[in-house]
């Protein structure tokens, strides 16, 4: 595989199952956009990519999944899936109930 980025210098914290750290490491991105090598920088591969970042004071993740929810998205009511955002911001009021009779925004911010 060929590489396509390097990114050197940086904090970088391994996702692997021995969360690996490595200060001063590299992580290569392969031509399929996928890590190709991570690692302390002097196993850092030379030469051959598009583009070589330093990331000298900062930290990075490879790997990292960052699984979130928008929690006041949680009281939604399933229903059909909007076909624009604009049409699923104008469907929230609906879906979360607020705007029927009897909603009370004070005792729904108190929630």
């Amino acid at each position: 595989i060929g590489c396509m980025l390097l990114i050197r210098d940086g904090y970088v914290v391994t996702m692997g199952p021995d969360r690996a750290i490595h200060d001063g490491g590299f992580v290569a991105i392969g031509d399929d956009g996928r890590i190709a090598g991570v690692g302390r920088g002097e196993a850092a591969p030379a030469g051959g990519f598009d583009d070589v970042l330093d990331a000298a004071g900062k930290i990075v993740l490879p790997g990292l999944i960052n699984p979130h929810a928008h929690l006041e998205l949680s009281h939604c009511q399933p229903g059909d899936r909007p076909a624009s955002f604009v049409d699923w911001i104008t469907s929230l009021p609906r879906r979360t109930g607020r705007g029927e009779p009897g909603f009370d925004e004070r005792v729904a911010a108190a929630a």
